[in-house]
């Protein structure tokens, strides 16, 4: 138990080091939200990516481990939905669209894979994120909550 609990300290740590850094480093990237609109095909197409490849390989991991395991211990198709549709995506992205060295590529191109970043970043959390609690009470791997005693 206190293993878990630490490890969870550090993931939130992290998480919250990051975020830190990021505030330090990109004074751009408020800025990149609020011209999310402008490359709305764009980000079209990177969510409709992100799902679809997401989907493969969740297919092709449940084609290779499934047939090792015991029936009881399989990936169903409950299971793969709520792998696919939780796959929510924080910090680490971020950081990593920022990390791109404006040498390698145009600002431009930098610019838009942050506004494209943050587009799928926002998707996730505020789509996948909040509806997937009800995915899981639909699927019966999490109770519904109880409704308030009638009056």
């Amino acid at each position: 138990m206190a293993i878990r609990r630490f490890w969870g300290f550090a993931a939130f740590m992290a998480n919250s080091v990051i975020f830190l850094m990021l505030g330090m480093t990109e004074a751009s990237l408020i800025k990149d939200l609020g011209r999310l609109y402008t490359v709305a095909g764009a980000i079209g197409v990177a969510l409709v990516a992100v799902l679809v490849s997401r989907a493969l390989i969740l297919t092709l991991t449940a084609l290779g481990y499934n047939p090792f395991v015991k029936p009881e211990q399989k990936l169903n198709k409950p299971t793969l939905f709520i792998m696919w549709w939780g796959g929510l995506r924080g910090a680490l992205p971020i950081a990593l669209a920022l990390s791109i060295s404006p040498l390698l590529i145009s600002p431009a191109e930098r610019s838009l894979v942050i506004q494209l970043t943050l587009a799928v970043i926002l998707f996730t959390m505020l789509v996948q994120g909040t509806t997937l609690k009800r995915f899981l009470i639909r699927f019966g791997m999490l109770d519904a909550p109880a409704s308030p005693p009638q009056e």
